[in-house]
């Protein structure tokens, strides 16, 4: 009686598992194989989404980085010319970039920006009169580009002395910025070639309209160097730029009558009015020395000023000195009126 428990018991403990084991097995053949179409679908959307996400990433993001960088706007709030000679120049500039950038983390790599004056007709690229280094920058919507004391050596002379003129003359000048060779956009380890390459507006010097002399006085003793008059004066720089000029000199014309000439010592002309001295050099052969006494104190007399030298450090500064000339004669008015205020009521 208990052997026969015990192996129906066995039996019925051990059938079950058996069952089981050998349902489940077709089972799951028979669920993949009703449901085989949908894994497949699934193995292919992924694939898709795999070749998208590879097309926009090495596709999409480069072309919308590079476009970021190539119809980015340039806009120059100031340049320094300092320590002139024929050769070198120190340059600072300070500008802004303007992008609209949808990729984060970017970085714009290290360039050497070419200087250059824009020639719309020509076919050939111009020739550069200065380059400026920069480093690596972050590529945002809004980039700073503050480049200080570069000191920077003058590639074209013909060149400079154009583009010093055009400054010089002009109240807005068109410069051309071109990094050369090109640089890249580094998006973690990839690297886009990009064309940097703008025209931007700077504001020019305008003839240096406006000079005036408040006060003039003369010396009864003459100072070492000749000086036997000294004049006050305002020279306004309506432009971008600030420039070291040094010693700069030009001959004085009244109506017809040369007078002399004058020096304005160690000049540099920075955005704004710029207070200086000239010391004026009247001719003591000339025997005009009662008509001067008369006109220093006469009001809104205009004097002609051409100038014939610009000296720094002893040495004749030609890319400056020429321009200077060429765009003489200056008018400065002497003792000019003060502007009326207009009446108010009380």
């Amino acid at each position: 009686m208990n052997m026969q428990e015990t192996s129906n018991d066995t039996r019925q403990s051990g059938t079950p598992d058996l069952i089981n084991e050998k349902s489940h097995k077709p089972g799951f053949k028979a669920h993949v194989k009703r449901r085989k179409w949908f894994y497949i679908g699934g193995c292919a959307t992924l694939i898709v989404l795999l070749i998208v996400l590879l097309v926009v990433l090495f596709t999409v993001v480069p072309r919308i980085a590079r476009d970021a960088v190539n119809n980015a706007t340039v806009e120059v709030e100031g340049i320094a010319i300092t320590s002139p000679s024929n050769d070198r120049v120190t340059v600072s500039m300070k500008s802004t970039v303007f992008a609209k950038v949808p990729v984060g983390g970017a970085k714009l790599s290290s360039q050497m920006l070419e200087t250059f004056i824009p020639d719309g007709n020509s076919p050939v690229d111009p020739p550069p009169f200065m380059v400026l280094p920069v480093g690596e920058l972050d590529v945002k919507d809004r980039i700073s580009i503050d480049l200080e004391g570069l000191d920077t050596n003058i590639l074209n002379q013909d060149l400079f002395q154009q583009f010093s003129t055009n400054v010089l003359r002009n109240e807005f000048v068109s410069l051309g910025i071109r990094s050369n060779p090109q640089p890249t956009v580094n998006i973690g380890a990839m690297k886009i070639l990009v064309d940097f390459r703008k025209t931007v507006t700077v504001k020019g010097f305008n003839m240096m309209r406006g000079i005036t002399i408040t006060k003039s006085t003369l010396l009864d003793t003459p100072l070492a160097d000749g000086t036997n008059m000294l004049s006050e004066g305002n020279i306004p720089n309506p432009s971008d730029f600030t420039m070291e000029v040094g010693d700069l000199t030009g001959n004085i014309t009244i109506g017809l009558i040369p007078i002399g000439f004058s020096v304005i010592k160690n000049l540099t002309l920075r955005p704004g009015d710029n207070k200086v001295l000239f010391n004026v050099h009247v001719n003591p052969l000339l025997n005009i020395l009662p008509f001067i006494t008369n006109i220093i104190i006469q009001q809104n007399v205009n004097l002609l000023v051409d100038i014939n030298s610009v000296v720094s450090n002893g040495q004749h500064v030609t890319w400056l000195e020429n321009p200077m000339a060429a765009i003489s004669p200056l008018t400065v008015v002497m003792n000019p009126d003060k502007p009326k205020l207009p009446f108010v009521p009380k």
